[in-house]
């Protein structure tokens, strides 16, 4: 856990110098120094405890809560103007580390995972054009959030023990993931 806390600040300092580097008005705040680094401290503290628990026990019960509190660590990171990354870690994230799933699903999800980052970098370039911003600034995106979508593999792994989610579990979760990352989408549209 303490690994994780210590990681989860440091890619927050990272995540606010990347912003600052992408900002066509860069401005320092304490308040929002503090907020960004602290929502990836969160982070990083939920994804090492969840490493952890999962490393010393295989019970379905309390890897199940753990795992939801990794994923309950993890939403912070898409408050505000990070709800458009919540895409891209989540369904990257069940891309990658969900082995077991059909391929043509797994595609479908790096696809979609892929979109923001496209977003993201074609605003960059019409902000900066061709420059070292444009370059740090979507390297540094895809090396916080391919960072985030990695460590937080034990959070997204399913746990194997034979048992299997029933259908109608399974439907509820996805929609209520759809819900979760389009639910910011919506919100923002109608301001």
């Amino acid at each position: 856990m303490a690994i994780g806390l210590i990681f989860g600040t440091t890619l927050g300092v990272i995540a606010r110098g990347w912003m600052r580097i992408i900002s066509v008005d860069p401005e320092f705040s304490w308040e929002g120094t503090v907020f960004i680094v602290g929502i990836f401290t969160v982070w990083g503290f939920a994804q090492g405890t969840v490493i952890g628990v999962r490393s010393i026990t295989s019970r379905r019960w309390i890897v199940t809560l753990v795992r939801v509190f990794g994923f309950l660590g993890m939403l912070p990171l898409f408050f505000a103007a990070g709800a458009i990354m919540a895409p891209t870690v989540i369904f990257g994230g069940l891309a990658i580390h969900r082995k077991a799933w059909r391929s043509i699903v797994r595609w479908l999800l790096a696809i979609g995972a892929s979109v923001p980052v496209i977003v993201i970098s074609v605003q960059i370039h019409v902000d900066f054009g061709w420059s070292w911003r444009l370059l740090l600034g979507i390297f540094l995106l895809l090396a916080i959030y391919g960072t985030v979508t990695m460590a937080s593999q034990k959070t997204f792994a399913q746990h194997i023990d034979g048992w299997r989610v029933p259908r109608l579990l399974k439907i509820i979760s996805a929609f209520g993931v759809i819900l979760a990352i389009s639910l910011p989408a919506i919100v923002l549209g109608f301001r």
